[in-house]
């Protein structure tokens, strides 16, 4: 072999750190692509209906059915370039990704939605009880608009947690994990986690270091049971309990919700302010509390060969 060669190429495949820059370069320049074609029939059509200039789009707070769409764009794009690769560049099966469905692996799923859930609802409640928020219902829902909201709600968060799962914990930290083992595999995906939501409204660096602890949970997740179910019923619970649910920013983005939640403004540095839960210290002790568990719950699986 070539002397350069053998940067690039080992037992007869590219190099793991290439096949990640590559597939990155792939997935963004098809995910940007499908995603400003549907932004800019959107903007034209709202253009045509004003019969004019459309008014200014808000990142923040774009439609639900919006936000679907794009998240449903991603997913007719990622699913074949993320089999292509594992195809015919990394040369495994698609379902080696994490998509395994050994034993009990609906075990790991229920776990993922709980612990999401259970997350949230504890850093809401202290938030609520501490007084650094105000809650109040909704008062123009209809049930019309409740079922016709939860359901739309519901399978875009399915969506963003199967693309973003598929992407970071699926092919991202499988194939980093062959380059630099599996603990620096499960860090540096978390680093690229954070970074990936750098163009969010509202984002700081508590915000960024709350993500990236989040994609480390996640991470850690995916390496104890070894597969994605746990990681994608977490992101999924964890995303719908803050939105759709408690009415709360989800990573600087509005989602409607059950409720109206105004933060006071006194103690932002816990809250998160306006980029939501994700941006405050109580959703940092929260995640922290994440590791032990996964643990425990890595362990059970082991004793009782939950595999």
């Amino acid at each position: 072999m070539a002397s350069w060669k053998r940067y690039f190429v080992a037992d007869g495949r590219l190099r793991s750190g290439w096949r990640v820059v590559g597939y990155l370069v792939s997935y963004m320049a098809a995910l940007l692509g499908v995603q400003v074609l549907i932004i800019f029939v959107y903007v034209a059509w709202r253009a045509i209906a004003r019969g004019g200039a459309p008014p200014p789009i808000s990142i923040a707070k774009l439609p639900q059915w919006l936000l679907l769409l794009l998240s449903a764009g991603e997913l007719v794009v990622l699913v074949p370039i993320t089999y292509l690769w594992c195809r015919y560049v990394d040369r495994r099966a698609f379902g080696s990704l994490g998509f395994g469905r050994g034993r009990r692996w609906l075990w790991d799923l229920s776990m993922g939605v709980a612990l999401g859930s259970v997350q949230i609802a504890l850093v809401f409640g202290v938030e609520w009880a501490g007084g650094w928020i105000a809650v109040r219902s909704m008062t123009d829902l209809t049930l019309v608009k409740l079922v016709s909201g939860g359901a739309m709600a519901v399978v875009l968060f399915v969506l963003v947690a199967f693309n973003e799962e598929l992407v970071f914990r699926g092919y991202l930290q499988t194939n980093l994990r062959e380059g630099v083992g599996a603990w620096a595999a499960v860090a540096l995906n978390g680093a690229l986690f954070g970074i990936a939501h750098a163009f969010n409204p509202h984002f700081g660096l508590l915000p960024f270091l709350n993500i990236v602890l989040a994609g480390l949970v996640l991470g850690y997740a995916r390496q104890v049971t070894d597969g994605l179910w746990l990681p994608m019923g977490y992101h999924f619970s964890w995303n719908l309990v803050q939105g759709p649910l408690l009415g709360l920013p989800v990573s600087g983005m509005q989602h409607g919700g059950l409720l109206h939640v105004v933060d006071r403004g006194v103690a932002v540095w816990l809250t998160g302010g306006n980029f939501g839960l994700e941006g405050g210290v109580l959703c940092t002790v929260v995640l922290l509390t994440g590791f032990p568990i996964l643990w425990l719950w890595g362990r059970r699986r082991r004793d009782h060969q939950l595999v």
